[in-house]
């Protein structure tokens, strides 16, 4: 309740969940921190596909990211899940018209 209350915009929000080839994915499995790094890269991501799609230059995606991680040795499998508005925020916290 608190992110549909405090934080996100008065926009519509879908979740995403990205995931990765399966050849990576043991480089995450022993270095953890770098899924941070992923998280982030996730979102930039999102964030210039965004400014391509609508042709805009300002505003940043509503987007909170979660990493999942779970499995054993043979089927370890990292993964993002994120819930990303539809479209851009402008800085006054209000939808990016294009």
């Amino acid at each position: 309740m608190r992110l549909a209350e405090e934080v996100f915009a008065p926009v519509s929000h879908e979740l995403w969940v990205l995931t990765m080839p399966k050849r990576l994915r043991i480089f995450f499995r022993y270095d953890r921190c770098s899924l941070g790094k992923l998280c982030r890269l996730a979102y930039e991501t999102i964030r210039d596909g965004l400014h391509q799609a609508g042709g805009a230059r300002e505003g940043e995606p509503g987007y909170v990211g979660a990493i999942q991680t779970f499995g054993d040795l043979t089927g370890w499998h990292s993964h993002i899940h994120a819930i990303v508005s539809e479209g851009l925020i402008r800085r006054d916290g209000f939808p990016h018209r294009s």
